[in-house]
């Protein structure tokens, strides 16, 4: 036991004394940690693999079951996952510091803690594909081990003065706790609800339902693994109809047009009651308010992750730059900082990988979502005007005629499920010019401003054409109704036309109402391939008047970078740069 503890807390370390075994010892209360990870992956591991070949090989099915909290465990199960990962990282850092000899006190908890996550997200997505509620206080005992293990850790940090918000490795402890403290609170209500209402497993809607985007973990969610048979089965021969099954009960119109209809009705009675102006914009949020935070979220964090990558291009390129520190500093051994973590370079190109896959998987699920509140919102308008349009008594006069009722369900329809696929961009496009700007003139100065200069000389031109498109498309619309109309009164009297010959007379008067539908039609076209030509340019020249900036404020502020990379492409140690020089 003494030899073990001596190669887990390396040479330099001495064991103490019984009587402050644990108290006054970092090396032991890692020790300790490691041992709840290490008997919960062998444990899970062997549960595992018997639970496999023996006893719930015939429980296995196309669809998954969610357990309670599902969403919510496994976004913590990841976040935990990931700061074990950066603990990793810092735990190599400091390790490197460490010249003599290497401590494994310092990166084995955050290995062995690395595996434990991958293990429990694998462990409670068989429970779930089992549906065993009792498995799942083997992951209540770890979670419990686990928060128990980082209490010692976060209390030894505070006796050896070893805590502060600086410190890396203190940081992560503290997060890893308050995430323990959240799995255990979370096992205990899942496990008091399964008692006091038991779970009776279900099936989907109907046999032949394929659509699984409700019946996967968040992994295959994320990733799109659910439609992988589609994608193999569209490889093989063309899709029919039959190939895609029956829609689950939340994509279908019955069920989001009665969600519709009784916010509908719950504002009419609002209304009457206060004497106020009906808003659609209450009824369509409180219709579809869950998937409007998710597009929301999802939105607003791969605008920020967005950052990330030309952030890191700039850290990098000014980590080689800046002057070294002394050697007496570096050789000391010392828990890296915060700032020591993110100013090194194989973190900050950690970061600049794993950005990149990071916003591409928030930005397809923010697309999917928006899409398919889309298609909801178009299909339940559709129905609830159907349902009105059968309560009207007379079509043929007024101001409600057919043409009206038909471009209600179909061009105006489609125009709110395109509004419902773009709202974001009402928030997003400005806070984004806005965070560009003010990192542009963080790093680049004045010259940032020339940029967005351009953009507010442009703006009247944009709202110019916006205006001119939107009149258009009223007159396309006017226009539709007109020759619906009188394709309606055609169709109506069919017998009297025959009868008194006028057939060319209402031929001519329909080609005349859909030429000039045609005029405004074209019309609208142009002046949308205009906003879209101007779009193009204004990028353009965005990019153009940055990149003529960019170019000078990198000619000034490092003018030896080709020199610096071929440095360091021969493993070759850059000389200290004078403090003299300035970066801006």
């Amino acid at each position: 036991m003494s030899q073990s503890l001596e190669w887990f807390c390396g040479q330099e370390d001495q064991i103490p004394d019984n009587s402050t075994w644990i108290s006054n010892n970092t090396c032991v209360i890692n020790f300790i940690s490691v041992l709840p990870h290490i008997l919960f992956i062998l444990f899970s591991t062997f549960v595992l693999i018997f639970c496999s070949c023996f006893q719930y090989r015939h429980h296995t099915c196309n669809y998954l079951q969610k357990l309670p909290a599902h969403n919510f465990r496994w976004i913590l199960l990841m976040l935990f996952i990931f700061f074990c990962a950066c603990s990793i990282g810092e735990s190599i850092l400091t390790d490197r510091t460490y010249r003599e000899s290497t401590k494994p006190q310092l990166y084995l908890p955050a290995v062995f803690a690395f595996l434990g996550g991958i293990i429990s997200l694998i462990y409670y997505h068989n429970c779930e594909v089992w549906q065993s509620l009792s498995l799942l206080n083997v992951l209540l005992m770890y979670w419990i081990l686990g928060f128990i293990t980082e209490c010692l850790k976060v209390e030894d940090y505070h006796v050896n003065q070893k805590a502060g918000v600086h410190i890396a490795r203190y940081d992560v402890a503290v997060v890893n706790l308050l995430v323990y403290f959240v799995l255990v609170l979370m096992e205990l209500l899942v496990q008091l609800r399964s008692r006091t209402a038991p779970r009776e497993r279900p099936i989907p809607e109907a046999k032949d339902m394929k659509f699984y985007e409700g019946y996967v973990n968040c992994l295959s969610y994320g990733l799109f693994n659910w439609t992988s048979w589609l994608l193999k089965l569209g490889y093989k021969r063309p899709l029919e109809m039959e190939d895609l099954g029956t829609l689950p009960t939340n994509h279908q119109t019955k069920y989001n047009y009665g969600k519709l209809r009784r916010q509908f009705r719950q504002e009419m009675e609002r209304v009457r009651k206060s004497n106020e102006i009906p808003s659609f914009w209450k009824i369509y949020y409180k219709t579809f308010t869950g998937i409007v935070l998710e597009t929301f979220t999802t939105r607003l964090i791969a605008d920020n992750v967005r950052y990330i990558l030309p952030l890191s291009i700039y850290a990098i390129t000014t980590q080689v730059m800046i002057s070294q520190r002394d050697e007496e500093m570096k050789t000391q051994p010392h828990y890296f900082t915060l700032s020591e973590v993110f100013s090194n370079v194989y973190i900050l190109c950690l970061f600049f990988a794993a950005a990149p896959f990071i916003h591409a998987i928030l930005q397809f699920i923010h697309y999917y979502r928006t899409a398919c509140l889309g298609v909801h919102m178009k299909s339940a308008l559709q129905a609830l005007i159907y349902e009105k349009s059968l309560r009207i008594y007379n079509l043929a006069g007024g101001d409600v005629t057919v043409g009206a009722i038909t471009n209600h369900i179909s061009t105006d329809t489609i125009n709110i499920q395109f509004f419902c696929e773009k709202m974001h961009l009402t928030w997003s496009v400005p806070l984004q010019i806005v965070t560009v700007l003010i990192i542009l003139y963080f790093y680049v100065g004045v010259a940032a401003i020339l940029g967005f200069l351009s953009v507010l000389l442009l703006i009247p031109v944009l709202v110019f054409i916006i205006k001119a498109i939107t009149k258009h498309q009223e007159q396309t619309a006017k226009r539709s109704d007109i020759r619906l109309k009188r394709s309606n009164e055609m169709l109506q009297g069919i017998k009297l036309l025959k009868l008194y010959g006028w057939e060319e007379e209402f031929r001519n008067r329909i080609e005349v109402a859909r030429t000039e539908e045609l005029k405004s039609l074209l019309k609208f076209n142009i002046q949308f391939g205009n906003i879209v030509t101007l779009s193009f340019l204004l990028n353009t020249g965005i990019s153009l008047v940055v990149s003529i900036t960019m170019k000078q404020f990198l000619e000034r502020a490092i003018p030896h970078l080709h020199s610096v990379r071929i440095r360091i492409l021969r493993g070759r140690t850059l000389h200290p740069v004078s403090r003299s020089r300035r970066l801006f």
